[in-house]
């Protein structure tokens, strides 16, 4: 009797143990299961909901970030502009030093020649003056009419009238003046004022020409007076147009120098 109420306590811990386990496991498997489904549930829901935010969100940062960098790169354009055109003037004093020097000895040899120089304030620039004129405060004393005018030892125009106090410059590049040049030292041409401190140069279609080589100004010991900026070739025409223009601005100057020509 002892013994089968001790089988009997044994099978019922066995089943409560299998029930346990199988309690278990279900547990288990239904975690598996849910968590699996809820995973892909909360994805569906949230997968369309990233997109539209990336859809519209996206062009909002890269219009803000367009307007907020646009700023700093128009700011760095014009200072590497300015930049570029320091350095070009800086060149162009350069060179005609060095043309200057190699000039020394033939100035030196005029021992009776008094090369007479005068620094001159710029008082009014267009538009408050006719366009590639301005004047520039003198007198008689000072200034000559025919004298010839410089910025940075750029050679630039002449004085046209003179009155009591101020006297009136007349750029090289205005409509219709011409000004014997030279390209690259070696193309001998006449540059016509176009107007705005600018010229064009018409030469053969074959000469040999690119932009940024140097251009002379033959009336005054070919110091420099620009750079080649664009050239136009027409296939009709057996010439092209060679362009250039000062590297300044009206704004840029304050003083001329004003002297007689070096060359008669």
């Amino acid at each position: 009797m002892t013994y089968l109420q001790r089988s009997s306590e044994i099978q019922q811990r066995r089943r409560r143990n299998f029930v346990f386990i199988g309690i278990f496991a279900l547990i288990v498997l239904l975690g598996m299961i849910f968590r699996d489904f809820s995973a892909r549930v909360v994805h569906g829901i949230a997968y369309p909901i990233n997109k539209v935010t990336d859809f519209i969100v996206t062009p909002i940062k890269n219009v803000g970030y367009y307007f907020y960098s646009k700023p700093k790169l128009v700011a760095q354009n014009t200072e590497l502009e300015n930049e570029k055109k320091f350095l070009q003037i800086e060149l162009l004093t350069a060179q005609t030093l060095v043309q200057e020097n190699k000039e020394l000895r033939a100035l030196l040899d005029i021992r009776d020649r008094e090369i007479k120089e005068v620094v001159a304030e710029i008082v009014l620039t267009p538009p408050f003056s006719p366009y590639d004129t301005f004047v520039v405060r003198g007198n008689s004393g000072e200034i000559t009419v025919g004298q010839s005018v410089f910025v940075r030892n750029i050679f630039i125009g002449r004085v046209i009238e003179l009155h009591s106090q101020n006297a009136i410059v007349q750029l090289s590049s205005t409509p219709e003046q011409k000004t014997p040049v030279k390209i690259n030292d070696e193309i001998i041409a006449e540059a016509e004022g176009q107007g705005g401190l600018s010229f064009k140069i018409n030469i053969p279609k074959d000469a040999e020409v690119s932009v940024g080589d140097p251009i002379y100004s033959m009336e005054h010991n070919n110091s420099i007076i620009g750079f080649v900026s664009a050239i136009d070739v027409v296939d009709t025409s057996s010439f092209k147009t060679v362009l250039f223009q000062y590297p300044f601005n009206f704004s840029e100057i304050t003083f001329v120098q004003i002297r007689d020509s070096i060359v008669e």
